[in-house]
Formats: C-alpha cells, sequence, structure tokens
C-alpha cells in the first residue's frame, strides 16, 4: 500500500507540475466567475482587459519577422506527405482547465431550444451548380480530423486540410498539389520547413487580390504564406511568427489595416499581422493580447466595399449564462492596432448583445464523444464550445452585417442544431441584433456549420449532418433576404455519405463557406464527409451554388479590365516629391462596376496625396484604396497619387485592379514601377586653371 501511494504522489506531483509550466501565473485566474457586462479595465499599452479586474492581461509585440520568398507552386516538384497513419492533429485542448467553474457545468437538465421549432419557412433551395471531391486522408497523410477549409478568388479555389493545400480552376480541374506545406518553405532553414503541424487556415484578400495560407508550428509558432500576384499558383513571401504560446485553433480576418488572429492558447487570445508590410514583402510584426474567457472570431471583409475608414476590425464570442455566468449573449470586441506606435493599440470589449437562450455544448464540455453515426457506436466531436468558423463582415453603405454560427444542443438527447444570427449597424451606431434563428428542422444533428451572405443580403449556411439513422454528410440552407426573419429553408444535399468514421472521435473540426468575388453571389462551400471503402479515410467535398435573384438583371459577365502606371521620374533624391499616374482602361466586352484599386507605397516613399476625379481614394499607412466609378467598355478612370523620398533605395510599386464582373485576362490587372532614390546628386569636380604669378 505505501509503495501504491508514493507512485500516486509522484504521479499527481508530475501532473501539477506539467500544468504549472503550461499555464504560468498570468493564466492561473477564474475568468468564468466575472462580470462581463462592461467593458474591462486598461492594462498595458493601453489594451482593455478582458472580462474580468482579476485577469492580467498580457500584451506582447513580436520581433520583425524576415520574409523568404518561396518558387513557383506550379513549379514545385510533386511530394507526397509524410504519412503518419491513424495520427490524431493535436487534440482539441481545453485552455480553462484549472477555472474553479470546471466540473459545476451541469447538461442534465436541458429544455427544447426555443427558436428550433420556428427556424424553418418554405421555399426552394438552388441545387448545386459544381461538385467535386478535394483531399482525401490518405493523399494528406494520414491526419485526422481534416479540419477543412478553403476560399475562392476571381479564377481559382484554393482548399487546404492539414497538411496539404489544392489549387484547383473553377471547374474543379485540379492545378496544383496537394501540396505540403512546408514545401513551401522549403530552403528557409526554419521550422516553418522541418515540420508540418497543421489547422490550416487559406483566406483571399479581395482588397489586394492575394492569398493568405497558413499553419500553426509546435511548440509556438505560426507559417503564413503572402502571395505575391493574384494568381495562387505562384509564388509567396514567406513568414515565420514566434508566438509566445501554442496557437491552437487560430482563425484570420482580412481587414484593410491587417490581417487578425484568434486562437487557443493559455488562454483565448488575439492578433494583428501587419498586412501591408505583408502584402510587399518586407519586414514585418504581430501585436498579441490574452486573457479571453472564450474563443473570439474576428471579422473577416466580403464584398468589394470595405469597411468605413479607421474602424476597428470586430471580433466576436459568445457567452453561456450556464457556464460563463451573466445571460447569454453575444460580445463584440474592438481591435484598433497601431504598428508604429504599439501603445495606442487597443483591445475593447464594445457591446454585449442579449439572444435568445440556448443550451451551451451539444454532450458536455470538451466531451469528444458527441455525434451519433449510422452502423458504429462510434461517436464524434461536436465542437460545440467555440464560434465556427467564419465571421463574414459586409459593407452594404446603407448599414453594416456580420454574419456567425455556432452548434447547441437541441433537444435534451445529445442532438446538436445551429444557432445563427445577423448583426446589423447604421451610420456607425451600435451592433443591433437583427435576427437569430435555431436550424434543427428534425432528429438529426447539425454542427460544423460555416455561414456567409452575398451583395443581395441572402444567407447561406453549410454544416455536417449525422445520426444513428444516417451517415455523416455534406448539406447547405439557404435564407432570401425577403424571408421570415430568424429562418432557413429546406436543406439540399451536397454529398451523402455512404459509411461511418472509425478513426477517432475527431470530425471537422471546421468547415468553409465563401462567397466568389467575380459575381459576389455564388457560394462556394467545403466539409468533410464519408465514402464507402474505408471507416478511416475521410474525405472531402467542394461545392458551388447560387442564389439566382442575386443574379437578377446582371447576369455574371465579362470586362478586361486593364491598369498602367506611369511615374514622373525614375531617379529621385531624398526630399523629392513623385507623382504617379495609374490609369484603369474597361477593354470590354461589358461594363465594369464594383472597380477597386489597391497600391502599397514603398517603404522608400511617404504619402503626400491620392486622388480621382473618377472617384474615391483613401489612404491607410501607406495602402491606397481607391472605389472607382463604373466604366462602360472604352472608358478609362485615372488615379494621381503623390509621394515623398524618403530612404534609399529601389522603390517597387505595384498596383492591382479588380472588378465585379469576370475579367478574361487577369495578367493586366497588375502594374509595377521601380524608381531609384539616392541621398544626393553626384558631386561634380570644378576644375580651374592654375595661375602661377611671377
Amino acid at each position: 500500500m505505501k509503495i501504491a501511494i508514493k507512485y500516486l504522489t509522484g504521479i499527481v506531483l508530475l501532473f501539477a507540475i506539467s500544468l504549472y509550466l503550461l499555464y504560468p501565473d498570468s493564466q492561473r485566474t477564474n475568468p468564468e466567475t466575472a462580470d462581463n457586462s462592461s467593458p474591462g479595465q486598461r492594462g498595458p499599452a493601453g489594451i482593455a482587459v478582458p472580462d474580468s479586474p482579476d485577469s492580467q492581461a498580457d500584451f506582447y509585440v513580436s520581433e520583425a519577422a524576415v520574409p523568404g520568398l518561396s518558387p513557383a507552386v506550379r513549379d514545385l516538384p510533386a511530394v507526397a506527405p509524410d504519412v503518419y497513419l491513424e495520427r490524431e492533429i493535436f487534440p482539441r485542448s481545453n485552455p480553462l482547465l484549472l477555472s474553479e467553474s470546471m466540473g459545476q457545468f451541469d447538461t442534465s437538465n436541458r429544455t427544447p431550444d426555443p427558436l428550433a421549432a420556428v427556424g424553418l419557412t418554405a421555399g426552394g433551395v438552388p441545387a448545386p451548380t459544381l461538385s467535386f471531391d478535394g483531399a482525401t486522408r490518405s493523399t494528406a497523410g494520414g491526419f485526422s480530423p481534416p479540419d477543412t477549409v478553403g476560399d475562392v478568388g476571381p479564377n481559382h479555389y484554393v482548399q487546404m486540410v492539414n497538411v496539404v493545400f489544392t489549387i484547383f480552376d473553377k471547374n474543379g480541374t485540379v492545378l496544383a498539389g496537394p501540396t505540403p506545406f512546408n514545401q513551401l518553405f522549403a530552403g528557409q532553414g526554419n521550422i516553418c520547413e522541418t515540420q508540418n503541424d497543421g489547422d490550416p487556415i487559406v483566406v483571399y484578400d479581395r482588397l489586394a487580390n492575394r492569398w493568405l495560407l497558413s499553419q500553426f508550428t509546435w511548440p509556438s509558432g505560426m507559417c503564413i504564406a503572402i502571395s505575391t500576384t493574384p494568381n495562387p499558383t505562384g509564388s509567396y513571401h514567406l513568414y515565420r511568427f514566434n508566438t509566445p504560446q501554442f496557437p491552437d485553433y487560430f482563425k484570420f480576418g482580412v481587414w484593410p489595416d491587417a490581417y487578425y488572429m484568434s486562437a487557443n492558447e493559455g488562454s483565448y487570445t488575439a492578433y494583428a499581422f501587419d498586412r501591408t508590410k505583408m502584402l510587399n514583402g518586407q519586414p514585418a510584426t504581430s501585436q498579441r493580447i490574452t486573457g479571453g474567457t472564450n474563443l473570439y472570431l474576428p471579422a473577416d471583409l466580403d464584398g468589394s466595399t470595405p469597411p468605413p475608414a479607421g474602424a476597428p476590425n470586430y471580433f466576436y464570442t459568445f457567452k453561456s449564462s450556464s457556464f460563463h455566468g451573466g445571460s447569454d449573449r453575444l460580445e463584440i470586441w474592438e481591435f484598433a492596432v497601431d504598428f508604429n506606435t504599439p501603445a495606442n493599440t487597443s483591445f475593447t470589449l464594445a457591446q454585449t448583445i442579449p439572444v435568445t437562450p440556448f443550451n451551451y455544448t451539444v454532450c458536455g464540455f470538451f466531451n469528444f464523444n458527441c455525434i451519433r453515426q449510422l452502423g458504429t457506436s462510434q461517436r464524434v466531436d461536436a465542437v460545440s464550445e467555440w464560434p465556427m468558423w467564419r465571421l463574414p463582415y459586409r459593407n452594404f453603405g446603407t448599414h453594416e452585417a456580420m454574419v456567425g454560427n455556432f452548434a447547441v444542443n437541441v433537444s435534451g438527447s445529445d442532438v446538436a442544431g445551429i444557432r445563427w444570427f445577423e448583426l446589423r449597424r447604421t451610420g456607425g451606431g451600435n451592433w443591433m441584433l437583427h435576427q437569430e434563428g435555431t436550424y434543427a428542422p428534425d432528429g438529426h444533428s447539425r454542427w460544423m456549420g460555416s455561414i456567409a451572405m452575398d451583395k443581395a443580403g441572402n444567407i447561406a449556411l453549410g454544416y455536417s449532418v449525422s445520426s444513428s439513422t444516417m451517415y455523416p454528410s455534406i448539406r447547405y440552407t439557404v435564407r432570401h433576404a425577403d424571408d421570415p426573419l430568424g429562418t432557413l429553408r429546406p436543406e439540399v444535399s451536397l454529398i451523402e455519405g455512404t459509411t461511418f468514421f472509425s478513426a477517432n472521435n475527431r470530425w471537422g473540426d471546421y468547415s468553409s463557406m465563401n462567397v466568389d468575388p467575380s459575381d459576389d453571389c455564388t457560394f462556394w462551400y467545403t466539409n468533410q464527409y464519408q465514402s464507402s471503402g474505408s471507416t478511416t479515410n475521410w474525405h472531402t467535398r467542394v461545392g458551388a451554388f447560387v442564389i439566382p435573384d442575386c443574379l437578377e438583371d446582371e447576369l455574371p459577365g465579362e470586362a478586361d479590365l486593364a491598369l498602367g502606371m506611369t511615374a514622373s521620374s525614375l531617379s529621385l533624391v531624398i526630399g523629392d516629391i513623385i507623382t504617379y499616374t495609374l490609369q484603369v482602361d474597361n477593354q470590354g466586352p461589358e461594363i465594369s462596376t464594383g472597380i477597386v484599386m489597391t497600391t502599397l507605397l514603398p517603404v522608400e516613399l511617404g504619402f503626400v496625396s491620392a486622388g480621382s476625379n473618377d472617384g474615391t481614394c483613401q489612404e491607410t499607412d501607406g495602402e491606397i484604396i481607391c472605389q472607382l466609378n463604373d466604366l462602360e467598355p472604352d472608358e478609362s478612370a485615372e488615379v494621381e497619387i503623390v509621394a515623398v523620398a524618403e530612404r534609399i533605395g529601389e522603390a517597387v510599386h505595384t498596383a492591382v485592379v479588380a472588378g465585379n464582373e469576370t475579367d478574361p485576362n487577369p495578367d493586366n490587372n497588375t502594374a509595377t514601377t521601380t524608381v531609384t532614390i539616392i541621398e544626393q546628386p553626384p558631386i561634380r569636380q570644378l576644375y580651374l586653371p592654375l595661375i602661377i604669378r611671377q
């Protein structure tokens, strides 16, 4: 007995030491007992301490990450990822493991979700216009879950799973891949080259017409690749950012002033990465704030209209009365970053928005064995503790809107439904809950949702569906802008599963619904499903569909935009003024609408002014975004940018233009001019005749 006690004591001590190392003193507080009804106090560097006066906000500014440059993806040799049979990719962790509230969360007294019974309305749902298979577990190295994600650009669809990415044209034809993500970093000599750890996120940056591909590294760090052109099969600027802790389950959002990110670390964290410098291939820093008590999601810009000038990025999370205290609610946080003076950065709780009560988590807190499948007792994870990817933001001009979703228990018997919502605000006022609903039209579980909104205000929601009477499948539903508030239509199948998943209890961990920038109407969706032949080899699917009324009177047309740039001088001295003239031509055959020209001033130049008689321009930290008037075929628009030479070097100035219509020749959408800057003109020697006096 003494020997048993001795060994037990040693095990407990080892466990305690491990927890202490994993969660430092600043994280070992009880944030769940805090009052979340008002913004937090100010912490270091102007950061708002999240949630509780007992929390210690930790503000961190990274060292500048010096980028490398990848070869073109289309030129990379075909290399299969390392195979890890039956390997789970970094199990989801609970950062609040030491919270005093743990063990107090009771799921036994569940009431039916009050919105589930009224969340369905009649009406048709468009069938897929395109559906094709993406990566599988056998082609991606054997990891589980796949963490399926994707995004769509004017001419490509990029899908990422653990630990590879694949580039398709918009007919579903593979152009490159599956490519191991770390192959992009070959020759860089850092951990992004030697490790391939996963949790991928890909986003298309519409304002810059570029791509961001990313994954984490163990034990701490982010690997981020920014395409150097609009073509994702080309080269990438490669960044390796150090993070203070392991950035599990990170999520990105595109915003004019930064790439914003959230993560699950020792607490829940929010990041901002210097987008302007990363797009320009320059050394870039990041800023981080910790202390959250549920995962944040950053707003991700959709559409061609940017947010109002100077608007902060909006992070959201949801809180439950049964676990977090207070009432069931959404929280909106504002992240205003200043890369030049980090002391001016702020991250504050801006609003708390009450919502209809919901049942937090489907099967209990961090209970992975949850969603039933046909033909097996093996259940899979619902990931119902956290908001689900993405938080799409759209500026309609008359109002701003954000939509989101998360999984809830709908019946008290471990059946999942999806709580979704739309927030709106007008005139820069407060965000208001415009509508909310719970989608649970029958006894099957629906989870792993992703939601988006097209330019007409229609909503699409994609998700996984499964139960003891059906195999895991992929379905989606829609809401027309004029449907009754809080309702979605009967679902449509993207693909039906034909077997169950038995490798482990992980599923997803997320999916992705995105809107095609070519027409701002077509939805693209990717998720995991199971196909017969193997119960351990997961499959993924990519599908596209469109709500017809979004295209009424404006069927997708073609307009070939061409961009040219000239400079008033190609050789400057420090202090000289330079004027760039940029001309956008619509070479037809149809009208071009929603034209946005974006340019980043090189670091060697300082901004003076920007303007156009054919639209409006705004500048933030050297990035200039011009919204131009519609152009008929053979019409042109002109932008004039004035800058001052501030540093010695080769100032490479690149601009891109894009419109709503399909561009048949995207290669002429980019213009580049290089200017040489020196400190002063060369000194000319003055020779005078020598006069000798007698």
